[in-house]
């Protein structure tokens, strides 16, 4: 049976899937093609519509977050380590929730994206994005296995097969 932190955890990465499978969609559109926008302006764009995007966000997140509260309930004292089912409440986020390593995040993330832009122009929708999808699964499997030490269900080897078949259906 699933545990509440995997189901939503599925359930976001099924999200994340959706919306990263369609996000290069309107970079092969006939408008964006017939106007020929840089590819750096173009990233310029999603940046930007990232900020927003995020910004509402964060005001929709913290509206039920201060209804949590409301309800008598309260952030304090829980030790999510212990109690990781209590991960996906809503949490109020301010100022203080900042990090620096988010700066760190889009310096790899502009170049990225600039280049996707690129090769979705010039390699097509498919093509591309099949092929940063598997250097994405690799990539992030290093990142969570090796460097964070997450467990794995099947253990590392269900990982590296998962991960074959995975870039290999690609």
């Amino acid at each position: 049976m699933l545990s509440t932190d995997e189901i939503v955890g599925l359930s976001s990465a099924f999200l994340a899937a959706l919306s990263f499978g369609s996000y290069g969609v309107p970079m092969k559109g006939e408008a964006a093609t017939r106007v020929d926008v840089d590819p750096l302006v173009f990233q310029s764009y999603k940046a930007f519509t990232v900020l927003l995007t995020s910004t509402l966000l964060i005001l929709i997140n913290n509206v039920f977050a201060d209804d949590y509260d409301r309800d008598g309930k309260s952030y304090d004292n829980i030790n999510y380590h212990d109690n990781p089912s209590r991960y996906w409440e809503f949490q109020k986020w301010t100022f203080e929730d900042f990090t620096p390593w988010a700066f760190v995040s889009a310096m790899m993330w502009v170049p990225g994206g600039t280049a996707g832009v690129y090769a979705i122009r010039r390699a097509g929708l498919a093509i591309s994005v099949g092929i940063w999808s598997c250097v994405i699964v690799m990539l992030s499997f290093v990142w969570g296995v090796l460097i964070f030490h997450e467990k794995q269900r099947g253990g590392v080897i269900g990982g590296v097969w998962a991960m074959v078949v995975l870039c290999g259906g690609l």
